[in-house]
């Protein structure tokens, strides 16, 4: 019994160093990044959620949820994302502005693996004034949730990869493009999705465009 004990604090221990050692990792990898730049940032999570998404990447990549990455008003590194799962203090949307310990500290499901690309458009001063408000608006204003059912015609419910499509449409109609693709749901997800066919954006979508860089990733060790 008492080495099962010891066991289990052996690995309690591991674990925790290692997240310290990623978030710090990750904190320095921001401080490297360019001002005048978006970013894509992915995690690869075991939520229910994300086990269904990984199966409609394009790609090899298991990441499973997608946020922009940007530099608020104060300089300080922000995620804008929506998400189901995780809690905020008003209910009005699913709409989440996060710091990046914020975004890969998750209380009801593990965090698998991360990841950092850059968008190699620079946007000007006055750009990122609008992007500001668009997202303070977003976050404060609307009453968007989180779209449980993939249904791109919803304009009031957005999921994560949709959110980040629409806001790259609206920022960079000259360098980006949306591709929605379609495809057949299994017999499991049709269960949870409720629709024999899915039309959406992957997670995994911006990955595979040429004007992305990753820049930083890493995975989990448990």
């Amino acid at each position: 019994m008492r080495l099962v004990i010891v066991s289990i604090l052996t690995f309690l221990l591991f674990f925790q160093c290692d997240k310290i050692g990623i978030e710090s990792e990750i904190v320095k990898v921001i401080t490297t990044l360019d001002k005048d730049k978006i970013y894509i940032i992915y995690r690869e999570t075991d939520s229910k959620n994300g086990l269904i998404s990984r199966n409609y990447n394009i790609s090899p990549s298991s990441m499973t949820h997608v946020g922009i990455g940007f530099f608020d008003k104060n300089e300080l590194f922000k995620i804008f994302h929506i998400d189901l799962n995780q809690k905020k203090e008003s209910q009005k949307n699913d709409i989440i502005v996060s710091s990046i310990s914020e975004f890969f500290d998750l209380k009801d499901c593990s965090v698998l693996g991360g990841e950092i690309w850059r968008y190699d458009k620079e946007f000007s001063d006055k750009e990122f004034n609008e992007i500001h408000n668009y997202i303070d608006s977003m976050f404060l204003n609307t009453n968007i949730k989180f779209d449980i059912d993939f249904d791109y015609e919803d304009s009031n419910k957005l999921y994560c990869s949709e959110l980040v499509s629409k806001f790259l449409t609206k920022f960079s109609k000259d360098s980006y493009t949306s591709d929605l693709k379609s495809k057949k749901v299994n017999n499991i997800h049709r269960l949870y999705l409720k629709k024999d066919t899915v039309k959406y954006i992957p997670v995994d979508y911006f990955m595979t465009l040429p004007s992305f860089q990753k820049v930083y990733q890493f995975k989990s060790e448990v």
